[in-house]
């Protein structure tokens, strides 16, 4: 309508014929209207599929148009840097007690080699996470997790160690783990208005 307006305004288009034009167009723009519907939930649904393997590029994308496109994550709800760290963390502990329990129920002989493969992997996922955030609590769940892959491979290696003090030390270091990326996100909202009047500072710069 407003394009047809201007066509009145530039005098292409009579007064008078406006609104039999426009009702002319009624079914083809109902169909581009619809066919745009439908691509975009193609779209969305293509993203969806593949929103594993592609949240790094999207997580890239904020990043840049944070930086280059005045891009205000709060006000479109996107999450920050910050809450990507959390559920990251939070979902590679997840993964990893359905893997382990997956392990355990599986019956299979040197089940504590499937065990430690778990456990390695969550230290490298939690490694991740704290070379690239800007806080503290990733390098505390980091080293807390290492502590209890040093125990599991303690106990692999010599069997004297005891079965209480081996599961004892992994409830330990499991709680802290947890607690560390609980904290994470407990926190994360009170710091929210601080950050908000700080500049952005790459993944790694400081410490908080």
């Amino acid at each position: 309508k407003i394009f047809v307006d201007r066509m009145v305004v530039a005098g292409k288009l009579a007064a008078a014929e406006r609104a039999d034009f426009l009702q002319s167009m009624t079914d083809e723009v109902a169909r581009l209207v619809l066919k745009t519907n439908f691509d975009q939930n193609v779209l969305l649904l293509n993203d969806k599929q593949e929103l594993a393997a592609m949240s790094p590029a999207y997580e890239r994308l904020m990043d840049w148009l944070e930086e280059h496109a005045e891009l205000d994550r709060d006000l479109e709800f996107l999450p920050s840097a910050a809450v990507l760290d959390e559920r990251l963390a939070a979902g590679g502990m997840l993964g990893a007690w359905a893997f382990t329990m997956a392990v355990y129920r599986s019956g299979v002989d040197r089940t504590e080699w499937g065990i430690a493969a778990v456990d390695l992997t969550l230290l490298a996922l939690l490694g991740f996470v704290a070379l690239r955030s800007p806080r503290f609590w990733p390098i505390f769940a980091a080293g807390f997790h290492l502590l209890a892959v040093v125990t599991h491979l303690a106990d692999t290696a010599d069997q004297r160690l005891g079965t209480w003090v081996y599961l004892t030390a992994g409830i330990i270091w499991a709680y802290l783990v947890a607690l560390s990326v609980g904290y994470g996100a407990w926190t994360h909202r009170a710091r929210q208005p601080a950050m908000a009047e700080t500049p952005i500072t790459p993944p790694g710069a400081t410490r908080r």
